[in-house]
């Protein structure tokens, strides 16, 4: 009773191990996912700013070069992404070091499209004053303005978007450890019933073995019993036959001393006529 509950035991022990296993697979593959997907909005969006640079080719240099920054920044930041990504899914976990360098190089960026903006702003500026053309200097600097404004959603949107995704493998780590360490306790907790299971079934073995040698013995008990039990009977026989044959044998001696007596007396008798005589 206790083997085939063991047998139960590890049977649900191994579809546990299984169902942990296949989990852990899913969680692993969610990095791998996430790096596919942003692949795929570097891609959308190195289209849409190709797009809006063609058509910014023959517009002013500061649209031009706001457009150049803000493509080298989303490359930079999406490179940054996907190389964090990589690392994640190389190592299955997001160590606090990367995590941090990739907010520094978020700052960095944001810093970095400010003071572009800052810049353009401030030469348009200066042009527009040295020129005297006013009118034109309100209309540019309010359309890099606008882009400023549009660059910071943008780049907002990308924060929010990196940190949502940077919470979400968080989660999908921790919950990777969790089955880790749940799967290393189900293991760790099969291998000591397995060796129960061997303790058990070498003290099976043993008690079959002993069990075979005391039947072996009780045979061969068995054996010598009905031997000497034979040899009783066969010796009663035999005791018997002399019995008859004694008896016998003692009856004819007692018929023979009877007629030897007899005729000795007749003997006697017959003497002692003839004397008289």
């Amino acid at each position: 009773r206790n083997h085939a509950e063991q047998i139960a035991l590890n049977n649900l022990l191994l579809g546990e191990i299984s169902e942990i296993q296949r989990e852990a697979l899913l969680i692993r593959e969610i990095p791998g996912r996430l790096l596919e997907s942003m692949s795929k909005c570097n891609d959308i969006y190195k289209d849409a700013l190709s797009v809006l640079q063609d058509f910014a080719a023959d517009d002013k240099f500061s649209t031009a070069k706001v457009l150049s920054c803000a493509s080298e920044i989303g490359t930079c930041l999406f490179s940054t992404l996907e190389s964090h990504f990589s690392m994640a899914m190389d190592d299955h976990r997001t160590s606090t070091e990367n995590r941090s360098s990739v907010r520094e190089q978020c700052n960095i960026i944001c810093e970095r499209l400010n003071g572009t903006v800052t810049s353009l702003v401030l030469s348009d500026a200066q042009i527009l004053k040295d020129d005297g053309c006013r009118y034109k200097g309100c209309t540019l600097g309010g359309e890099i303005a606008c882009w400023k404004e549009k660059l910071d959603n943008e780049v907002n949107e990308i924060k929010e978007k990196y940190l949502s995704l940077e919470k979400e493998m968080n989660i999908n780590n921790q919950l990777l450890e969790v089955s880790k360490h749940r799967y290393h306790s189900l293991e760790r907790e099969f291998h000591n019933l397995k060796e129960e299971r061997d303790a058990l079934l070498q003290k099976v073995s043993s008690s079959s073995q002993r069990l075979a040698q005391v039947t072996e013995q009780k045979e061969k008990v068995l054996h010598d019993f009905n031997t000497e039990v034979q040899r009783r009977k066969d010796l009663e026989q035999e005791i018997k036959q002399f019995s008859v044959a004694f008896a016998c044998r003692q009856r004819s001696l007692i018929s023979f001393h009877t007629d030897f007596k007899t005729k000795v007396e007749n003997m006697k008798a017959q003497s002692a006529v003839s004397i008289r005589k």
